[in-house]
């Protein structure tokens, strides 16, 4: 079987194509380095999510917190029905100005109360 003959227009691309076969390495790497990138941060982005889950489930902290100036007693037991919550912590919150010795300047500090109960789950 015998090789076709290659027309003139396909000679003459194939020899502004061997002209041009730096710029087509260059750009096969920017792609190249684009699609690693992407596959690089989309893992990054599954570890950080797998990541914040399993603290959070290891040390059982809440998915959803709110601030509140103020907020009736009665809010507690609402949410404590809302389809999904496992359990409530209602706490009072105060920032604070710490004069430490240790610090140049004074640093700031975050009270939270206790439960009724007295003890931090």
């Amino acid at each position: 079987m015998s090789m076709p003959r290659l027309r003139s227009l396909h000679r003459k691309m194939l020899r502004e194509l061997w002209r041009l076969k730096g710029q087509l390495v260059s750009i096969g790497l920017v792609v190249a380095t684009a699609v690693m990138t992407l596959v690089s941060m989309r893992g990054t982005y599954e570890a950080l999510v797998r990541g914040r889950g399993e603290y959070y489930r290891d040390y059982r902290l809440g998915h959803v917190w709110a601030s509140l100036e103020r907020a009736p007693a009665t809010l507690e037991g609402r949410i404590e029905r809302i389809p999904g919550v496992a359990s409530v912590q209602t706490r009072v919150t105060s920032y604070a100005t710490l004069d430490l010795p240790w610090l140049d300047v004074p640093g700031q500090g975050l009270f939270v109360s206790l439960p009724v109960d007295g003890r931090a789950d």
